[in-house]
């Protein structure tokens, strides 16, 4: 006689990304509970005991549901495991966004700069649609995206800017074609940097109210102390207090040098030496907290607290124009990622260790990487194909997405 019991279980971002998470024989459990302590769902599968070459898909197990045991089979394993990261684009340099509503933004080049969007409430991705942009010096001013407060895409590359309003696409040129960062602040303004100032520096900087205003150039951040040659290499980021914050190669005492400005770019009275690691190229990001982190092209990442700058450590092994890049989300976890698939992670104060991603195509190896933080985790997006750090992939590449977590365990979502 079969005895109704009620099992809870509970699936824990370790046990999930542990893959399989139990095989239990359910003979004498009609039910059992799943409690899922993570964003997405598991796929699983019974399996029969007797004989484990029969195998049936079961439910998506998702937050709070309670599985029933088929009465019919009595003897049977459950096995729940993570999906993959999948390969949804042809293209090269892809780039992604996150907007307030969880919708992903996602940018590429094949022939042309491509845009998708991932649809949260659906599950679903839409068709790819052409921007318009030619991509113009790619390897040089590769594709950004950034999304305003309307969850409508901002892109730029090559030279070229473009927004959507929601109906169709609008291009301009801000100036800038080399070396360019694309970046929007909590009031829809939008900065782009790039090698060569406007006006004595340089560092350039333009700036626009919002998608429908003109470009208008900003003072060079460095024209009151620039270093000696535009190969700058600029990075930016805009704190939640609005601030602006830079870091570029070549400054006029180190090669890592650290600007600020806290009136919109006006003015730049911060100026702080850093590094003289030289490699190509620095990034920036910064945490809730106003505490600042440069990673060089080399991978060693340096900590501005209570006004001084700490070094870290080295936490990825890149070499020349592999481009470290950042991704912090809303709990101030940090990610790291660079050309090759090397990745590393920061998860409540503590870096995990540099992992390298496996191509899930036929592509031979991962290219360029990004990460857009959301909420406790990153999505994470890169190429797969052939080429270098010089040129990139070719346009032929696969583009894969996925979730990375901030113990560094990476699985699709879908």
């Amino acid at each position: 006689m079969t005895i109704p019991i009620m099992k809870k279980i509970s699936l824990t971002l370790t046990a999930f990304l542990l893959l399989v998470f139990s095989a239990c024989k359910l003979d004498t459990i009609e039910k059992i509970e799943f409690f899922i302590d993570y964003p997405n769902s598991f796929h699983s599968e019974r399996i029969n005991v007797k004989n484990p070459e029969i195998k049936k898909t079961s439910p998506v197990l998702r937050k709070n549901i309670i599985f029933e045991s088929p009465a019919a089979e009595p003897d049977w394993i459950l096995t729940a495991y993570a999906p993959k990261p999948e390969s949804i684009a042809i293209g090269n340099f892809p780039d992604l966004a996150v907007d307030a509503q969880g919708n992903i933004h996602i940018v590429y080049n094949r022939v042309g700069l491509k845009y998708k969007r991932y649809l949260a409430n659906s599950g679903t991705w839409t068709n790819e649609y052409d921007v318009g942009c030619t991509c113009e010096n790619l390897n040089r001013s590769d594709p950004d995206i950034v999304v305003d407060s309307k969850g409508n895409p901002n892109v730029f590359c090559g030279k070229e800017y473009a927004y959507f309003d929601g109906k169709k696409w609008h291009k301009s040129i801000p100036g800038g074609n080399r070396d360019t960062e694309l970046a929007i602040d909590a009031n829809d303004r939008l900065y782009l940097i790039s090698r060569g100032g406007n006006n004595g520096g340089h560092i350039g900087l333009t700036s626009k109210a919002n998608a429908e205003e003109e470009w208008l150039a900003l003072n060079d951040p460095d024209k009151k102390n620039k270093g000696f040659n535009d190969h700058v290499y600029p990075d930016l980021f805009i704190g939640k207090d609005g601030q602006i914050h830079i870091v570029q190669r070549h400054g006029p005492s180190v090669e890592v040098t650290y600007r600020r400005s806290i009136d919109g770019g006006s003015t730049w009275p911060l100026e702080e030496a850093v590094s003289n690691e030289r490699s190509e190229s620095p990034h920036i990001v910064v945490d809730g907290a106003g505490n600042v982190y440069i990673v060089t092209g080399d991978g060693s990442v340096f900590e501005r607290k209570k006004e001084k700058w700490n070094f870290i450590g080295r936490k990825l092994y890149s070499s020349s124009r592999m481009q470290p890049e950042w991704g912090i989300d809303d709990q101030d976890n940090l990610y790291l990622a660079c050309f090759g698939g090397r990745y590393n992670t920061r998860h409540k104060s503590v870096w995990m260790e540099e992992r390298i991603i496996e191509p899930i195509t036929s592509g031979k190896q991962i290219g360029f990487v990004e990460t857009a933080g959301h909420k406790d985790f990153s999505y994470i997006i890169w190429e797969e194909g052939i080429g270098n750090a010089d040129e990139g992939l070719g346009d032929d590449a696969r583009t894969v997405i996925g979730i990375l977590y901030p113990d560094g365990r990476i699985a699709g979502f879908n």
